[in-house]
């Protein structure tokens, strides 16, 4: 059953790029500098740059809504925090602080001296840091509890009593002392006493008010300062870190890509040059690789000159884009010369422009449109970070898209132009065609200009004909098919596996270079202290009598449901609750008495200050309070990710009371929850965009459909094999594969919009033509690129490297869609228009000339297509005939040994005529032909008209109309033809016949020998008598009349004429002269006007029918218009002849 095809958009649209094509061509100076204006004029919004850069990590990197801010702000609003009482556990944000790590160079503890005296003095050492004139240092910015600087309490439990340290409580000083986050690659023994200990770090807490944050800031400066020269010490490592290092790394790096930027454009133009280079010095495509690489800079600079004009944020994602732009671009270039090397060579550049801007632009908008439209929906997103991108990259795709179609178009009309005047690439001069060059060295480098004299197109690459001769056919063949679907399940199941392996998780730490302090710190810090993790807060957000002590237990059992996590330790845990009671046992207090519990709340706080941060009363009410648990084990992304859902499902449980969890890093994790959704909801916009555009513009539903499959599953694909590559999911690398899949839409659309383009009979046929016109260009676009983005694999960035890693990973499957599997699922899923013409079936199965003749225009190109025969697709059918007749004679698909019809050739040519007969000349009057001998000619469908017997009765003026245009066409269309056509054709069918050289001697004159033609003698007899060409007769012997092409041509010139008599008559006569010998040669002498009357015996009841109604007809039926005025006028007045020769015939019957 044949699939409807869908293309109510496509063909207008196809007409208006063919239409612009034509104006670029027409225009190209002016189209290529405007774009050049345009860009520097935008391109001053980069002064704008440093302004607009915001790289603030909470703010872009997070959801805009995420669930953690809003309960930051019920901490803060409910627990108001006390500067005067430092708790680093109860802060609802991270504070000011500077830490560091010292490791031991050996398998010496930490703990022990000597190493242990170097951190003593490296503390010192920090502690005399000051800033503003020696006037603030650490004693007098530091963050204070019960009115003094919180210290490393490690060191004084070190220097007192190092061999009796527990791990990880220590009781110092009566109160205990959480070790777990000094403390790193600690071994204890079965009293948990510690016994070596590889690491110590140390916190060096500030003041987070806004009276000292200039203070603060310029402290931890002078902090980096001092570590980045290194530590004088060789028995300890040194790590620093501080709360401001993250963002001050991302700060100083935000603009970092644009020197990768500028290498891999030089890369890429580097490859699309030699990838486009060609032996040839006139068809060679250097400047069009290296300006069409220009054309996405130009793009990137306009886009975003614009938007820093307009204020929007430039976020260090979007440092990605002009990678993007470069990958859409290339492709979009290649496709461009693709089609223009398609077009013929001999056409005005205009033409050629019209040609490929009808082919290629179709195809680039519809992946244009997709990338645009995908990416103004990603503007939405919950990530700042990824709505800046996506809107900075979608303004990059439709400046693109424009300058493709206007500078980049141009600059290849341009270079069109210096093509047709055979200049050199390099020197621009003209050189002479290969053809004319004697010495071989010339005609390498000062030679050049050659092309497919068959098709008229430019020489296919060798790629291409790869492509086209042998990796097509092969990929079609039964067994292929068969294996490529066998893999193509394996990749399925391979991916559908690696699917359930892709670890979630952002490293923050990832945002900064490889070599920083910040890195390096990170990666000690997960090492040595990863067994324990953040404290976490458990709130309790609503009113709950605390004194009702079966709702007290039910509320301690759900505090108990989160100790039984495998992440959270059993034994530390902080509760203002059980401390109270423990209070109340002591003070002997009925705390299950609502006055008696709320009223000594206050006492209970002065005695334990810090449990007074933990609790809401106001108003006589407990309106909220907080406990606090401790993680364990959290020592990467996929752990925290684990941790936050089990803490989410045990509040869930919870149902005495309403809970929240909280801790200031759950801001960044709340991303795990979101980057999934979001990457499944973008994919679903992209397939139903991809869909509703397929369905437009490609004229096959099925098509449209396979293509937006294809989205699934390289989305699928790209995701599995992630995981092998150790990549994960984050708010990144979300925003990186989301971009990297709108690659797939361009490989797949391409392919399939070629595939419904194709004029081949058979599926695998159209497969095998949809490759070998596009496997190269994809090719090339995936390689030129790839290579190109290569530099990133080596950048010292993270999320570099892990954008090539991804775009790699989408470039080489969705190639692997675009060559392998979409052309095989194409040809499996689709089938023939029910509505396909027949005609080129029936040629196929019988070749012969009558079956071609009444082939329409579209079935000629589905017979050059099945053979493989070039023909020039967008030329008139008359071009297109006789490329494939010439081309069919050479594969022996037609043995007929009649010639087709070229307009100056017979209808057939016989063996080696005979002996010359002697010239005969005669100017006798002109004689009429009686009907018992009528002059017998047939003329071919393909020139002349049929002319069918017409009753007397019928005075149908459009009949007549029609065939009087149709010979005053068919005149000029002759007239036309010869200059340009004759030479070649009667070359190509001299040698095609293999005549002898006599033979070729009368076909080079005009002649061909026609041994046993009835109406020989006839014809020559005709031209006698009516005094027709004596030259004709002089040199073209009894044996060898006329060729009926000429015949017929000098028969339908002179039907067309009255008698003229006079000086006018004369003065016509010349002219009509002259042009006869500018077609048919030097030697050609006009036939008298009695000729016409010759032929009334032969076509009398045709001719009967033609009344003179000739000024009525040609008052309401015009000639076909030609585009010149003068033929025009000549077809009018050759309409005029016909019908006065007709009255003539009347009154001659």
């Amino acid at each position: 059953m044949g699939s409807r095809r869908t293309d109510c958009l496509s063909k207008p649209l196809s007409r208006f790029f063919e239409r612009l094509g034509l104006a670029v061509g027409s225009y190209p100076f002016y189209v290529f500098v405007i774009p050049i204006i345009v860009s520097a004029v935008l391109g001053g919004g980069f002064i704008f740059l440093r302004d607009m850069e915001d790289s603030d990590l909470e703010r872009q990197f997070t959801p805009r809504k995420g669930p953690s801010k809003v309960t930051r702000a019920f901490v803060k609003d409910n627990f108001p925090y006390d500067y005067a009482m430092f708790s680093e556990e109860r802060l609802f944000n991270k504070g000011n602080f500077a830490s560091l790590i010292a490791v031991s160079t050996n398998t010496d503890s930490i703990l022990e001296d000597p190493a242990f005296e170097d951190v003593i003095r490296l503390n010192n050492k920090i502690l005399d840091i000051s800033v503003e004139n020696v006037r603030l240092g650490f004693n007098e910015l530091c963050a204070r509890a019960n009115g003094k600087c919180v210290s490393n309490a490690i060191l004084e439990i070190g220097s007192s009593d190092k061999f009796n340290i527990t791990y990880p409580t220590h009781t110092h000083m009566s109160s205990s002392v959480f070790l777990g986050s000094v403390l790193g690659g600690v071994t204890t023994d079965a009293n948990s006493t510690v016994r070596h200990a590889q690491a110590v770090k140390l916190y060096y807490h500030l003041d987070d008010q806004e009276s000292t944050a200039e203070a603060t800031t310029s402290w931890l400066r002078g902090f980096n300062e001092v570590l980045s020269g290194g530590v004088d010490s060789e028995r300890i490592d040194v790590f620093y870190y501080t709360s401001k290092s993250k963002q001050q790394e991302i700060d100083s790096h935000i603009t970092d890509g644009f020197p990768l930027f500028l290498i891999t454009y030089a890369c890429a133009i580097s490859l699309s040059v030699i990838s486009c280079l060609r032996v040839d010095n006139v068809r060679n495509k250097m400047w069009v690789a290296v300006f069409g690489v220009v054309s996405s800079g130009l793009a990137v600079v306009s886009s975003f000159g614009l938007l820093l004009y307009l204020r929007v944020p430039f976020v260090i994602t979007v440092a990605n884009s002009p990678f993007l732009i470069l990958g859409i671009g290339l492709n979009n270039m290649f496709i461009m010369v693709s089609d223009w090397q398609h077009s013929h060579v001999t056409d005005p550049v205009p033409k050629r422009m019209a040609h490929t801007y009808k082919e290629a632009v179709m195809s680039i908008t519809i992946t244009a449109l997709t990338d645009v439209l995908k990416f103004f929906i990603g503007v939405m997103s919950d990530f700042p970070s990824v709505q800046y991108f996506c809107l900075y990259t979608a303004t990059s795709i439709i400046f693109s898209y424009i300058y493709t179609v206007t500078f980049f178009g141009a600059f290849m009309a341009l270079n069109g132009i210096r093509e047709a005047s055979n200049r050199h690439w390099l020197t621009c001069m003209k050189i002479p065609s290969n053809k004319t060059n004697n010495s071989e060295i010339c005609s390498v480098f000062c030679g050049g200009g050659d092309y497919d004299k068959t098709t008229g197109a430019e020489k296919k690459h060798l790629a291409s004909h790869f492509f086209k001769k042998y990796y097509g056919p092969f990929l079609m063949k039964p067994w292929v098919k068969g294996a490529v679907i066998i893999f193509y399940m394996g990749y399925l199941a391979a991916s559908i596996f690696g699917c359930f392996h892709t670890k979630q998780g952002i490293e923050l730490h990832d945002l900064a270079a490889d070599d920083s302090h910040v890195m390096k710190f990170s990666k000690k810090d997960r090492d040595y202290f990863s067994a324990y993790g953040p404290s976490i807060m458990v709130i309790v957000s609503e009113e709950f009598p605390y004194w009702d002590q079966t709702k007290r237990h039910q509320l301690q059992r759900c505090i108990g449901n989160f100790k039984e996590l495998q992440f959270v330790d059993t034994e530390i845990f902080t509760s203002w609750l059980d401390s109270y009671l423990v209070y109340g046992q002591e003070m002997h207090l009925n705390l299950d008495d609502r006055d008696v519990f709320l009223s000594n709340l206050p006492l209970f706080f002065n005695s334990n200050p810090f449990f007074k941060q933990d609790v809401n009363l106001t108003r006589g009410a407990v309106h909220a309070s907080r406990f606090f648990i401790q993680t364990v084990n959290i020592s990467d992304a996929s752990k925290e990710m684990e941790m936050l859902d089990g803490l989410k499902a045990s509040v869930k449980k919870c149902s005495v009371v309403s809970l929240l969890v909280y801790n200031h890093e759950f801001i960044y994790f709340d991303q795990y929850g979101v980057v999934v959704s979001s990457i499944i909801k973008n994919v679903g916009v992209i397939t139903a965009v991809m869909l509703v555009v397929s369905l437009l513009l490609i004229p096959n539903p099925i098509c449209s459909l396979l293509v937006t499959c294809s989205i699934g599953s390289v989305t699928v694909g790209v995701t599995g094999f992630m995981a092998l590559w150790n990549i994960s999911l984050d708010s990144i690398s979300m925003i990186i594969f989301t971009v990297c899949i709108g690659f797939t839409v361009d490989f797949s659309a391409h392919v399939s919009y070629a595939f419904v383009s194709s004029k081949k009979s058979s599926q695998d046929e159209k497969a095998v033509d949809a490759l070998g016109n596009l496997g190269y260009p994809i090719l090339q676009g995936v390689i030129s690129t790839v290579v190109g983005l290569s530099v990133l694999s080596k950048s010292e960035f993270h999320t570099f490297r892990m954008f090539f890693n991804i775009f790699f990973l989408v470039m080489f499957i969705g190639m692997l869609h675009g060559l392998v599997f979409m052309p095989v699922i194409l040809t499996i899923c689709t089938c023939n228009s029910d509505k396909e013409p027949k005609e080129e079936h029936e040629f196929i199965d019988h070749p012969s000339l009558e079956k071609i003749e009444a082939c329409r225009k579209d079935n000629l190109l589905c017979i050059a297509a099945h053979f493989d025969i070039s023909v020039p697709k967008h030329g008139l059918k008359r071009e297109i005939k006789e490329a494939l007749l010439l081309n069919l004679l050479e594969l022996k698909v037609l043995v007929d040994a009649t010639p087709p019809d070229f307009g100056f050739f017979s209808d057939r040519v016989s063996s080696p005529k005979e002996p010359d007969s002697p010239v005969v000349e005669s100017k006798d009057a002109p004689q009429a032909i009686t009907s018992g001998n009528p002059l017998e000619l047939k003329a071919n469908p393909g020139t002349l008209p049929r002319f069918e017997p017409v009753s007397p009765e019928l005075h149908s003026s459009s009949m007549d109309a029609r065939l009087q245009v149709r010979l005053a066409r068919l005149r000029l269309e002759a007239e036309e033809k010869a200059k340009e056509h004759c030479l070649a054709l009667r070359r190509k069918w001299a040698s095609s016949t293999a005549l002898q050289p006599k033979g070729m001697g009368l076909i080079e004159s005009g002649f061909v020998s026609l041994d046993g033609d009835p109406n020989r003698q006839q014809l020559v007899t005709i031209l006698r008598d009516t005094g027709g060409s004596q030259s004709i007769i002089r040199n073209a012997p009894d044996s060898s009349p006329l060729s009926h092409a000429k015949h017929s041509s000098l028969i339908g010139r002179k039907s067309s004429q009255t008698p003229i008599t006079g000086a006018s008559g004369e003065r016509e006569r010349e002219r009509e002269r002259e042009r006869a010998e500018k077609t048919h040669g030097s030697d050609v002498r006009l036939p008298s006007t009695g000729l016409f009357n010759g032929c009334c015996g032969r076509k009398r009841a045709d001719l009967c029918n033609l009344r003179s109604e000739g000024e009525t007809i040609r008052r309401t039926e015009k000639p076909r218009q030609r585009g010149v005025e003068e033929k025009e006028e000549e077809g009018a007045k050759t309409a005029a002849s016909i019908s006065s020769t007709s009255t003539s015939c009347m009154e001659h019957l």
